[in-house]
């Protein structure tokens, strides 16, 4: 039969930040670096289906690990830079074909 004697407390002695005569030297507890906040999204895309040759995705993997972004956002870089900004033809619409 246990008796009062083998009860123990077990709740861990406080330090007030105070390490005292448990001191375990000059090293201090390491800090993991931060990770940069990602930018904000400013404009939601949704998913849409295109198709690439393999050698093409394996370039656009490795720029965007070298420049350390994902592949949408170079995908968007790219296109943004190469393709027109003022495209005024809307297929189907013949009042534009006629100027």
């Amino acid at each position: 039969m246990l008796g009062n004697a083998v009860v123990r407390d077990m709740t861990p002695p406080e330090h007030n930040g105070d390490l005292g005569d448990e001191s375990r030297g000059d090293t201090l507890p390491m800090k993991r670096p931060r990770r940069p906040r990602r930018a904000a999204i400013l404009e939601k895309g949704k998913g849409r289906n295109l198709k690439i040759p393999d050698s093409i995705f394996r370039r656009l993997e490795l720029e965007a690990i070298r420049t350390r972004t994902d592949n949408s956002k170079l995908v968007s870089k790219i296109l943004d830079r190469e393709l027109p900004r003022d495209i005024r033809v809307v297929v189907g619409d013949d009042t534009a074909a006629a100027e």
